[in-house]
């Protein structure tokens, strides 16, 4: 008798929630789920990806012509040799890239001419670099980062050493001084494998 009613109260139980949720499923019928269009998606996606956004940002001081004091060497124990250049960067594409092109003499009576892009890669969150010059007829490719105050940029790259013919790494900081100054380090491994630092350019705004 006790099993009889036991199972009539859980019967009565689920009956009584059942209408309970009946009830409140007529006070507030359900939401359709909400359809995504895939088009407008990939869409929107690619919006964002393509927008140029506050990392481009950080690339605005360089902005604008300058004269440029070039100190280099290719060897850790050899003496620095200099020359003067002029520079002048723009905008290009939608802000999304700058271009900056670069004349002057690598020494005297040498013309030195060089062409180089520098970007954000909202895909691949970090900045994208290319730079080709009248020293060769190659193309030095390479990706990097800055710091939190996006005033030090680091990029790291990989090069042909002509002498051996063998793939090297190089490292090029770019440090912001202020509107009207920065400066660009360039490290390479030397002889020995460990990493001298190989150029210095300063940059004064015109």
């Amino acid at each position: 008798m006790k099993a009889k009613l036991l199972v009539g109260g859980v019967s009565f139980a689920c009956v009584t929630v059942w209408m309970s949720a009946v009830a409140l499923s007529q006070d507030k019928p359900l939401e359709k789920p909400k359809v995504v269009d895939p088009e407008a998606a990939m869409k929107a996606m690619w919006e964002k990806l393509g927008a140029p956004g506050e990392f481009h940002k950080h690339l605005q001081p360089f902005i604008g012509k300058w004269k440029l004091v070039v100190k280099y060497r290719m060897d850790p124990a050899a003496e620095w040799k200099e020359s003067l250049s002029e520079s002048e960067v723009e905008w290009i594409i939608g802000d999304r890239f700058i271009r900056e092109e670069v004349e002057g003499e690598m020494e005297e009576g040498v013309k030195f001419e060089g062409l180089g892009f520098t970007g954000y890669d909202n895909l691949k969150k970090k900045y994208v670099s290319a730079w080709m010059d009248n020293m060769g007829t190659g193309m030095m490719v390479s990706e990097g980062s800055c710091d939190e105050s996006g005033k030090v940029f680091t990029f790291v790259g990989e090069h042909i050493d002509p002498m051996t013919g063998k793939a090297g790494k190089d490292k090029t900081v770019l440090k912001i001084v202020n509107n009207d100054k920065h400066v660009m380090e360039m490290y390479m491994n030397g002889p020995d494998g460990k990493e001298f630092l190989a150029m210095e350019i300063v940059y004064t705004r015109a």
